[in-house]
């Protein structure tokens, strides 16, 4: 008896840690395969991008954030894909599955985890690895 209810808690909490979406797994592909395209580093259409978590919180030329974390009803991000405006996203296409709108819902309320963007510190790293500096001829030894 006591097994059994061991086990079933820990299968409880582990889908609910399933549930909670992840966003390299689960957000970053969907906005990568439905978004990017028109909203990202070589196009932002309207002056959004949605692949860097500064520009997407503050927004485009709207200057209504895209993601409002903690607050899915106030993201322009939802109200565009879940179609409860006059503008619809994505544009062209197949539209957003409904399991894909509730996970980013989910998303957005539980706070927008998104990790910061590490572009300039792995530039950074980068510059200081020895495959990345000039070359140089070395001083001839002494003898």
């Amino acid at each position: 008896m006591r097994t059994a209810v061991c086990t079933a808690a820990i299968m409880l909490v582990t889908q609910a840690v399933a549930a909670a979406p992840d966003f390299s797994r689960d957000i970053q592909p969907m906005l990568k395969a439905r978004c990017v395209n028109c909203h990202g580093a070589k196009l932002q259409m309207h002056g959004l991008r949605l692949d860097r978590k500064a520009d997407a919180l503050k927004g485009g030329e709207s200057g209504v954030p895209a993601v409002v974390p903690g607050k899915s009803a106030q993201s322009l991000l939802i109200k565009y894909v879940s179609a409860n405006s006059d503008v619809v996203m994505p544009p062209s296409g197949p539209r957003l599955t409904s399991e894909q709108i509730i996970l980013l819902r989910t998303w957005i309320d539980e706070g927008a985890s998104w990790p910061d963007d590490s572009s300039t510190v792995t530039e950074s790293k980068a510059s200081q690895h020895w495959a990345f500096q000039p070359i140089t001829r070395p001083p001839v030894p002494s003898v």
